[in-house]
Formats: structure tokens, sequence, C-alpha cells
């Protein structure tokens, strides 16, 4: 099981991040998971989790913090989704990206994934 934890980019912003590490202690390498347009969800968490049970360190950046942090949505909520994701410059994404990255570095080879919305920015 993973944890949440809040990391500061590289602008000074802070951002929070679902983090595991794989049961072994040594990691095949890093995984960055990119959510979906409803947030930083269970789902996600879930998805992070799985990749620590294969062997990979994971983090999941909660990308909407930029906005508002805790943003959560149902998955009825697309609209919303939409427009969270409309509020969002891209330029900060990559930022929030490499948050993710940097979390990992340690793991090794790194490989960055995204669901949804999260496609696009990986």
């Amino acid at each position: 099981m993973g944890f949440l934890t809040s990391l500061d980019a590289v602008d000074g912003h802070k951002i929070e991040c679902y983090f595991a590490s794989p049961a072994s202690g040594s990691a095949k390498g890093g995984i960055v998971v990119i959510q979906e347009i409803f947030g930083l969800t269970d789902h996600v968490k879930q998805v992070v989790d799985g990749y620590a049970a294969a062997g990979y360190q994971a983090v999941a950046p909660a990308m909407f913090d930029r906005i508002e942090p805790g943003i959560v949505l149902d998955y009825a909520q697309v609209e919303k989704g939409i427009e969270c994701v409309m509020q969002l410059e891209r330029a900060n994404c990559i930022t929030d990206v490499h948050i993710g990255v940097t979390a990992v570095r340690a793991a090794g080879r790194i490989g960055v994934v995204g669901y949804c919305w999260g496609g696009a920015i990986a």
C-alpha cells in the first residue's frame, strides 16, 4: 500500500503525490502515473499500488493541485473534469510530471504512463 506525501516542484509549488514502493525494497525501475480527468482517485492509487506490487517504485502526482488541492471527482462528473483540465497550463503539467520523475529517480529507468487525459500528458 502506498501513502500520500507532499512534494515541491521546481517552481516552488507544493503538490500532493501518491507514492508506493515494492515490498522487496529493490525496484526494477520507476513509474510515474498520470491521473485521469477525475483527479487522484482511488483507482489511480490502486494502479500505483499495482505497479509497486509488480516491483516498481511508483508515484502519481495530483495534477489538479495547481487549481485547488484535493480535487477528486466522481466518475459522473466528466464536464467538471474537463473544466479542471482546461484550467491547467501544459508547462505546469510537465513541471508536475517532473516531480514524479524526481520522486522515483533513484529506482533507475523511469517510465511515464497516463490514463484518460493523463495519456495525453504522458
